[in-house]
C-alpha cells in the first residue's frame, strides 16, 4: 500500500514538473492562449490580448514591429526569457507604445498583478519599411502626437461633445483604435456612418480619401491613429 502511495505521488510531482517546463517553453505569439488573432491581412495583424486578474501568460516571442494601445489598463509584470525581471509603471486606458522587434525579437511573459483586468491591442507590422517620397499628411490640431519613428506615426484624437476635426486627409493608410467610446460619425465620401463605438473597436482608414471625424454623443470621444510608414 505505501510503495502505491509513493508511485501515486510520484507521478503527480511528476506532472506538476512537466506542467511547469512546459509553461517554460516559449511559443509563437500566435499560440498563446490570451493573445486572440483578430485580424489579419498582407499588411499587419491585430491581437486582441486580455489578461485576467492574477493570470500569467505563457513565455511567446515577438518577431515583427509592433504597436500597442491599452484599452483597459493596469499593473503588470514583463519578464523577459532568460534575464531578470525589470519592474514597469502600470499602464492606463490610450496609452501606445512602439517596439522593434523585426531587428530585436523579445519572447517574454506577463502578468497581470493589479486588480483590473489588462486589456491591450497588439498591431504587429507583417512587411517591411515602405520607401516613400510622399510627405505624412499634416493633421487637424485635435489630433495629439504620441511617437513617430520609420515605421508609424502614432497620435491621439479627443473630441468633446459636439467637436470635429477639419477635412483631412492622410498619405498613410492608418489603424484606428477606439479607446473612450461615444456617438462619432466618420464623413468620407458616399459614406456617412454615424455608429456607437466600443472601447477596442477598430478599422483601417484608407489613404488618399478625404474625412472629417465628429462626436455627435454625449460623452468624450478618444482614439490612437497609427498610420504605416
Amino acid at each position: 500500500m505505501i510503495r502505491i502511495c509513493n508511485f501515486v505521488v510520484s507521478l503527480f510531482l511528476l506532472s506538476l514538473l512537466t506542467q511547469a517546463l512546459a509553461q517554460d517553453q516559449p511559443v509563437p505569439i500566435e499560440q498563446e492562449p490570451r493573445h486572440k488573432l483578430v485580424h489579419e491581412n498582407d499588411i499587419l495583424r491585430i491581437f486582441d490580448t486580455r489578461i485576467p486578474v492574477g493570470d500569467v501568460t505563457l513565455f511567446h516571442t515577438h518577431s515583427f514591429d509592433s504597436a500597442f494601445v491599452c484599452i483597459d489598463g493596469g499593473e503588470t509584470q514583463s519578464e523577459e526569457l532568460g534575464k531578470p525581471i525589470q519592474p514597469r509603471p502600470p499602464f492606463k486606458a490610450g496609452d501606445a507604445w512602439y517596439r522593434p522587434h523585426a531587428t530585436t525579437p523579445m519572447t517574454h511573459r506577463v502578468s497581470n498583478l493589479g486588480q483590473t483586468n489588462v486589456r491591450v491591442l497588439d498591431i504587429e507590422l507583417r512587411k517591411p519599411l515602405m520607401e516613400s517620397e510622399v510627405a505624412m499628411a499634416k493633421l487637424p490640431k485635435e489630433f495629439s502626437p504620441i511617437l513617430e519613428n520609420d515605421r508609424v506615426r502614432v497620435t491621439r484624437l479627443t473630441l468633446k461633445p459636439g467637436e470635429k476635426t477639419s477635412a483631412h486627409t492622410l498619405t498613410r493608410a492608418a489603424q484606428f483604435v477606439i479607446v473612450k467610446a461615444s456617438k462619432a460619425v466618420f464623413d468620407l465620401p458616399r459614406q456617412r456612418r454615424l455608429t456607437d463605438y466600443d472601447p477596442g473597436d477598430y478599422f483601417l482608414v484608407p489613404a488618399n480619401v478625404e474625412r472629417f471625424i465628429g462626436n455627435f454623443g454625449d460623452k468624450i470621444f478618444e482614439a490612437v491613429q497609427i498610420e504605416i510608414k
